[in-house]
């Protein structure tokens, strides 16, 4: 039983099972038939429906004996019939893709310090684990991605895996593990009717050959290079422990016995099967000999494949043995593809030469054939002038019958009497009277056209219909094709190239171009607070000014509202022009303005509840309370000072002055009012003018 994790986007643990929770969790490994390519690495798994675990991104499963998981992307999820289903690929295949090393050249370098170089260089968060001695490494590594250059290391004769490490709910560790080979020899024994529930064996002898023609770098020779070195000095002799015997003079490497078995039947006797294997890194005659024999080895004899259905199947890379005594199978051989299903315990293992794609691999030796005998005969300019003619009449007859892009020559589209191609046209149907939709390229850029399904049935019609450009061929670009997508860190410049905008990660800069240098003016940014997005800011620099403006109708710009170019952060400064009108609260220094400039406090008095510093006595801010509720009622300075005077002369400003102690007839507050027909005291006689005014305050205040 294995444990297998769900991972959310930010690769964090969000749900952990058992394998016998799963309805199917299938994993396929796979070493690739090219050593240019990492494992194919796959897992799909399906369980019942989670609400908790539907938008998950990874998977991790645990298939060591160690605490290190296999993790991997998904690519699709599917919720059906209360069942979620997911397929996967090793995330790191995808994730290495998209690390850049931009320059790293290495000479005679070991393994470990090259990769260790690279993930530096690269700025990937991956280290290196398990790094098996392999020879040294002198090479190029310009401007490519992390998986390439693994890749090219791979190449050069070493095995990658991939793992990593969670702590807690979390990747705590990315490693790549480095090997020589895969997997170990083991003692591991598969006896067929045992613990082999099935053995299938397939045998290729697809492109056999029994002798090898090898060729080296080739020399260098002006702007180019000439004759490739060749082996035909070297001596082999088996009886001085070389594997096969090889005569000097001869440029061929034969394998006898295979020639007798799978060679070319002639007049009574087998003639060796020949091709040519080029080595473009090899400057050593030996060396060239020893690689040569390396492909011969492989290339002579028919590859076997074992596919197996095993129970307690040994690891990928492990080399075995496998036998069934009825057929006199055999063989020690490697464990190259594993599937296992976690839910049942089931293991299918391939061991021995993998065939998938294998015709591709013996095909390529062909084609280094090829590329070899054009170094050696190369064709001349009236040869490859005539092919260039008729090449596109081969290409069009795809595009007219059945295809989706047609090579247009120079006699169809009417500019000329030549054969040779003078634009391309991509169609969205198979032929031109089944589409609607037209693309064009020619020596003017890059056009689309646009009819009625049907209405065009020639080429000529196509060519002659009205276009709209989208692309010259001098780099001008229509911006009217653009209307989906996303642009990402864009750059608008003006036509004299002295001002630029520019957009990125969600701001917008404004910038003078000076010379080489730019300078931003003024900016709209999104603004964090905590990491959160809070809103967007207007940011003015200094030197620059920010202003809202009128046109008037001369032309000339008024501004209504400025940030002045000397306005720093140390003294912000803000201009306002022309009537403002403010619906709602206004407030300078954190003292509200009400109506006419006054303060106000709240409830209508007029007056802001501050006093100035130099009112300091109780009767001194009672007649500041009046002057200040007076003003912003919108009385005259005139007018208020007359209600100070009256004020002193009956009360002293005091709200509770009472005349007569609570008697009728006798005056209250600060005004003294006063019931003249001496019913009711001042204050209630007060009370009464305010409750019909609609007044609510206290009486007992100013």
């Amino acid at each position: 039983m294995s444990n297998i994790l769900l991972l959310d986007k930010m690769q964090q643990v969000i749900k952990s099972y058992d394998s016998d929770e799963f309805i199917e969790c299938v994993q396929t490994k796979e070493i690739t038939t090219n050593a240019s390519e990492l494992m194919n690495d796959t897992l799909s798994v399906s369980l019942p429906f989670d609400e908790t675990i539907k938008d998950a991104s990874y998977i991790a499963v645990n298939d060591t004996k160690e605490q290190e998981f296999s993790l991997y992307r998904i690519l699709t999820a599917k919720d059906e019939d209360n069942l979620l289903s997911f397929e996967a690929i090793n995330f790191a295949v995808d994730e290495l893709d998209n690390f850049i090393i931009k320059d790293i050249r290495p000479k005679n370098r070991s393994f470990s310090y090259v990769i260790n170089q690279l993930l530096s260089d690269s700025g990937c968060d991956w280290v290196l684990g398990i790094c098996e001695p392999i020879k040294t490494v002198s090479s190029t590594f310009y401007y490519t991605s992390m998986r390439e250059a693994l890749k090219a290391l791979q190449e050069l004769g070493a095995e990658f895996t991939f793992s990593i490490e969670i702590t807690g709910n979390k990747i705590a560790k990315k490693i790549i593990h480095c090997y020589n080979q895969i997997g170990k020899i083991t003692n591991k024994r598969f006896e067929y009717g045992d613990e082999v529930l099935k053995i299938v064996h397939q045998q290729d002898r697809t492109n056999i050959v029994t002798a090898l023609i090898g060729r080296g770098k080739g020399e260098e020779v002006g702007d180019g290079y000439g004759r490739r070195l060749e082996f035909s000095d070297v001596e082999w002799r088996k009886s001085n422990g070389k594997p096969l015997d090889k005569p000097k003079g001869q440029n061929w490497i034969e394998y006898p016995e295979m020639t007798k078995e799978y060679g070319i039947p002639s007049n009574g006797k087998m003639l060796p099967r020949k091709t040519v294997v080029v080595f473009d890194d090899v400057e050593d005659a030996s060396e060239l000999l020893q690689k040569t024999y390396d492909q011969l080895a492989y290339y002579c004899r028919p590859l076997v494949q074992f596919s197996t259905e095993i129970l307690g199947s040994d690891s990928i890379g492990n080399t075995v043995s496998i036998h069934r005594g009825d057929r006199n199978y055999h063989y020690q051989t490697r464990v190259f593809k594993v599937v296992t299903d976690y839910v049942n315990g089931r293991v299918q293992a391939s061991l021995g030469d993998n065939l998938s794609g294998n015709s591709i691999n013996r095909q390529l030796s062909q084609v280094q054939s090829n590329i070899s005998d054009l170094d050696s005969n190369k064709m001349t300019w009236y040869d490859s002038t005539e092919i260039g003619k008729y090449q596109d009449d081969i290409m069009r007859g795809a595009g007219a019958n059945g295809g989706s892009i047609y090579m247009v020559n120079g006699i169809e589209a009417g500019v000329s009497q030549s054969r040779e191609t003078y634009e391309q046209v991509f169609m969205d149907g198979p032929k031109i009277q089944d589409s609607q939709y037209f693309m064009i390229q020619n020596n003017a850029g890059i056009s689309f056209k646009q009819c009625k399904k049907g209405q065009w049935t020639t080429i000529q019609d196509v060519h002659n219909g009205k276009s709209n450009t989208a692309w010259t061929l001098d780099g001008t670009f229509n911006a009217n094709f653009i209307n989906a997508g996303v642009l990402q860190g864009v750059k608008i410049r003006s036509v004299d190239n002295d001002f630029i905008i520019e957009l990125d990660q969600g701001k917008i800069r404004f910038i003078k171009k000076d010379g080489s240098s730019e300078k931003e003016m003024f900016a709209f940014a999104p603004t964090y607070v905590g990491g959160q997005l809070q809103g967007i800011n207007a940011i003015q620099n200094q030197g620059y000014s920010f202003a809202l403006s009128s046109k008037g109708n001369n032309g000339a710009l008024l501004n209504v509202l400025e940030i002045p170019k000397d306005s720093t952060a140390e003294n912000r400064k803000l201009n306002l022009y022309g009537e403002v009108k403010v619906d709602g609260n206004f407030y300078v220094n954190g003292v509200k303005i009400d109506t006419n400039g006054g303060g106000n406090s709240g409830g209508g008095s007029g007056w802001n509840g501050q006093y100035p510093p130099e009112v300091t006595s109780d009767r001194d801010k009672r007649y500041w309370q009046i002057w200040a509720m007076a003003i912003g009622a919108g009385f005259s300075k005139q007018a208020a000072a007359a209600l100070l005077g009256n004020a002193q002369g009956e009360s002293d400003a005091n709200p509770t002055a009472d005349e007569g102690g609570g008697r009728p007839g006798f005056g209250y507050g600060v005004w003294q009012w006063t019931d003249s027909s001496g019913a009711s005291s001042g204050r209630v006689y007060m009370i009464n003018l305010m409750t019909r005014a609609g007044v609510t305050d206290n009486p007992d205040t100013i």
